[in-house]
C-alpha cells in the first residue's frame, strides 16, 4: 500500500517515519524546494541560528522517543526553563 504525506515539515516526515516503519510506501510531497517546513538553520555575521518550532521533543508527545529512534539524542541541546 502506499500513503501520500501532504507537507515535509516536521509532522509530515514523522507521519512519513511512523508509515515506513510499518513496511508502507511513501510518497511525500512538499510545495517548498527544502524539507523541514518551519525548522531551519541560517547564519548571520558568523552566528548560527536555529528557527523554528516552540519546542520538539520535551512537550510533544513521542517527541523524545522518536529522536531516539532516529539516533538522534546525542545532538540534542537543552534550553534553561
Amino acid at each position: 500500500m502506499t500513503v501520500v504525506v501532504v507537507g515535509a515539515g516536521i509532522g509530515g516526515l514523522a507521519a512519513a517515519y511512523h508509515a515506513r516503519k510499518r513496511g508502507l510506501q511513501v510518497v511525500l510531497v512538499e510545495a517548498s524546494d527544502r524539507l523541514g517546513g518551519v525548522i531551519r538553520t541560517s547564519v548571520e555575521d558568523g552566528c548560527t541560528l536555529e528557527h523554528g518550532p516552540d519546542s520538539l521533543v520535551s512537550v510533544k508527545p513521542g517527541g523524545l522517543e522518536l529522536v531516539r529512534e532516529l539516533g538522534l539524542e546525542p545532538r540534542l541541546i537543552g534550553v534553561p526553563e
